[in-house]
């Protein structure tokens, strides 16, 4: 058989902590990451071994994972990209559920893992999905990408203020809508909460704008059934955050965040009694990991962003992976300066408190 990357030591077992919690949650025992007991796996369910998997690397981290077509090959995967974890073995939960009752269990699962047994979960422990060295890291270092995800909004506060100045052919296409949209009755609350938005979950917004944020205004974009789109923040070539008005005239956003992060025990009730409802993933590039939330009103994205560090710290999360994957394209064009000077400077003003990733009294609240 073919070797794998990772190094199997031979005085090695599985921590007494980590066992114990795996076999309480149904993982059962745990197998050597081989090649040989890899293919094992798949052969003993006919090739798709769906559910859930929990690996352990050689300093007896974790790593709790799903999937709904081959937990083998997200096994090889992370050998790849979790080389440096020199991965000993895994654990494999069989569920033939679907993709929404999976991500209910794993987000369950990763919560009371730190909060419960206090392992040291990778799923939490990096700031970005995104391992690998990037052209983001040559603006923001590492380093600093780990302490801003710490308390983003506090971080955020403290950054550099300078406002890029555009210059005349971008000040013209910022002019050509701007005015048209701040006649509109609601453009003021839309400022807002892009600017809520800036502060709570975008990395760095004054140093990222243009490269690795956008902000579009009133785009030529063609919805169904008399939608009309008045606003769009784009990261690389996904949409972030979006705000539609319906054929009625009332203004709903949009949001993308990472669903691994977001409120644990019954999700979908804790964002309910937010407003707030679940969309699941809407883009076909927004990863494995995305999970739109959709909020009926301005005013409902305000108070759950303001009042749910759980969303804002998923928000986050989904916003640092998409910079690391790649700087703004065909968006670049579209952005506003108005809008987004507009934005930056509200975002100071906004009272959030400041947080850390130890939410335990969220999770408290919300289980």
């Amino acid at each position: 058989m073919p070797p794998t990357p990772n190094r199997l030591l031979s005085d090695w077992k599985s921590a007494s902590d980590v066992d114990e919690w795996a076999r309480a949650h149904e993982f059962g025992e745990p197998i050597e990451l081989t090649d040989r007991n890899l293919r094992a796996l798949s052969r003993a369910h006919s090739g798709h071994p769906v559910g859930l998997y929990l690996w352990e690397g050689a300093e007896h981290e974790i790593y709790l994972g799903i999937s709904a077509d081959s937990v083998v090959k997200r096994l090889r995967r992370h050998l790849i990209d979790y080389d440096f974890a020199n991965i000993q073995n895994f654990r494999y939960r069989h569920h033939a559920g679907t993709s929404r009752e999976l991500r209910d269990i794993e987000r369950q699962c990763i919560w009371e893992a730190i909060w419960t047994q206090r392992l040291v979960v990778f799923n939490t422990e990096h700031a970005s999905s995104v391992l690998h060295n990037t052209d983001f890291d040559r603006l923001v270092t590492e380093d600093e990408q780990l302490v801003w995800f710490e308390d983003p909004a506090t971080a955020n506060l403290a950054s550099d203020h300078a406002y890029r100045t555009p210059d005349p052919s971008e000040l013209a296409r910022s002019t050509k809508n701007y005015p048209r949209f701040m006649r509109m009755p609601d453009a003021d609350r839309i400022i807002s909460a892009v600017s809520l938005y800036l502060r709570a979950a975008v990395p760095f917004p004054f140093q990222t704008q243009v490269q690795y944020w956008s902000v579009s205004c009133l785009p030529a974009l063609r919805l169904t059934d008399g939608y009309k789109r008045l606003v769009t923040l784009s990261m690389g070539i996904l949409e972030m955050l979006w705000i539609n008005q319906a054929p009625s005239g009332a203004v709903d956003v949009r949001m993308g965040t990472d669903y691994r992060f977001l409120p644990p025990g019954d999700t979908e009730a804790v964002l309910r009694r937010l407003g707030v409802t679940m969309a699941g993933i809407v883009h076909d590039r927004g990863g494995a990991n995305e999970e739109v939330l959709v909020f009926p009103s301005t005013e409902t994205f305000v108070h759950a962003l303001q009042t749910s560090a759980p969303i804002r710290i998923a928000a986050a999360r989904f916003a640092l992976d998409r910079m690391r994957m790649g700087k703004v394209t065909r968006h670049k064009e579209s952005h506003n300066y108005l809008l987004a000077e507009e934005a930056l400077s509200r975002a100071d003003g906004w009272p959030i408190a400041s947080e850390s990733l130890d939410l335990s009294d969220t999770l408290e609240t919300t289980l």
